[in-house]
């Protein structure tokens, strides 16, 4: 079971971390990723972007990415979803823990 939940962690993180690297690629300023598992085989990664990105136009692409993604690497025991949203000041960094967010990683500059 930890085996299965390690090697679950890595895909995800490696899902999120894709989504992350090709919204540089198209110019979408995301700056933090927070990941969540459901349980062994399903997780939530958060995608947080800078709020003039998540209210323009362009920030569809996300959406269609996102998918992209999640079709490509889901699994009978593998299962990711991405949720998206704005950034916002510090302390939602301890309600997205009290939520079961364990993992963050952030734009490097």
């Amino acid at each position: 079971m930890r085996e299965k939940l390690r090697d679950n962690i890595l895909k995800a993180t490696q899902a999120a971390e894709e989504n992350f690297a090709l919204s540089r690629i198209k110019n979408i300023n995301l700056l933090a990723i927070h990941l969540r598992a459901e349980n062994v085989s399903s997780f939530t990664a958060l995608l947080v972007a800078d709020l003039k990105e998540y209210v323009s136009d362009k920030f569809k692409e996300i959406y269609i990415l996102a998918n992209e993604i999640k079709n490509k690497v889901q699994r009978e025991n593998f299962d990711i979803n991405f949720s998206f949203t704005h950034n916002s000041p510090k302390p939602v960094e301890e309600l997205l823990a009290a939520d079961g967010f364990f993992l963050r990683y952030e734009k490097k500059h």
